[in-house]
């Protein structure tokens, strides 16, 4: 439960501030475990796991760059000590990140990484049911309602979160999609469609997935990001407290009894 504060043992609170991310959390968790509570796969470097030749021309590249000599030819495999004279050589640069020689294979590398979890992603998702599910732990939907309090760069946010049951009776899910779309580092966009029960509309709900290094380039396992693209009041699930003019009656008396 993402509850930063909990109010007389009972009111659970996740406080957000300009913040859209989701989930921080290892790159397979998402794409292979599908963000279940039991995770296998966390320990997994997974630029290495899905676009290894990549992965190894572009650290092969940067250590002929920097001019670095006794350094393995994997990333994965240097020790402590190495890792620390590559992470000096990159901190020297006159520009923080990778030199610019190496653009091509970092291109390639973002590309690689980004088609191939979609592609991991998309083998995991399953029947209907299962892509409901991964839409539920991604917005963070859980078996307790919870409140998000904070603000975002359009608004004050005072929103109740609801439980998979309640979703259910405002909402019917239709479908989970997800698109390899590198842009200036490996990401892949996901979106779903459901219907608006009381408009009988059909709506979507977008965000994407970051991968990025946790630290400097090779250093360690990388990250994954989950980003929310639609804002935060818009979301399936999430009621506002002040009331929405579309919210239906369902969805109104839960505020009610929450009041």
């Amino acid at each position: 439960m993402p509850a930063d504060l909990v109010v007389d043992h009972v009111y659970m609170v996740s406080c957000k501030y300009l913040s859209a991310i989701l989930h921080n959390t290892a790159p397979a968790h998402v794409f292979i475990d599908g963000l279940a509570v039991t995770s296998r796969s966390r320990g997994v470097n997974w630029f290495q796991e899905v676009a290894h030749e990549a992965h190894e021309a572009l650290y092969s590249r940067a250590v002929e760059v920097l001019g670095l000599s006794g350094m393995p030819e994997s990333p994965v495999s240097q020790s402590q000590e190495q890792r620390a004279r590559l992470r000096t050589a990159l901190k020297e640069l006159a520009t923080p990140g990778l030199p610019a020689e190496l653009s091509l294979e970092y291109d390639h590398l973002i590309e690689q990484v980004s088609q191939a979890s979609a592609r991991r992603w998309e083998a995991q998702l399953g029947d209907r049911g299962q892509q409901e599910r991964m839409l539920w732990r991604l917005l963070r939907i859980y078996s307790s309602t919870y409140f998000i309090l904070g603000n975002d760069n359009r608004r004050t946010m005072r929103l109740r979160v609801v439980t998979p049951w309640e979703w259910q009776q405002s909402y019917k899910f239709v479908s989970f999609e997800v698109d390899a779309a590198g842009r200036g580092q490996p990401r892949v966009d996901w979106s779903a469609t459901y219907r608006h029960m009381a408009s009988g509309q059909r709506r979507h709900v977008r965000g994407h997935v970051e991968i990025r290094w946790s630290h400097r380039p090779f250093q360690g396992s990388p990250e994954a990001k989950v980003y929310l693209d639609t804002p935060h009041q818009d979301v399936p699930g999430y009621l506002d407290l002040d009331g929405r003019a579309d919210t239906p009656l369902f969805e109104q008396l839960s505020l009610i009894d929450c009041a």
